[in-house]
């Protein structure tokens, strides 16, 4: 449900975070 959902996310965002960079 939502928690698996924000786990996805998270990983999304720690790749985000990357291309930032």
């Amino acid at each position: 449900g939502a928690s698996e959902e924000e786990s996805r996310w998270d990983i999304r965002r720690a790749k985000n975070s990357n291309q930032g960079t």
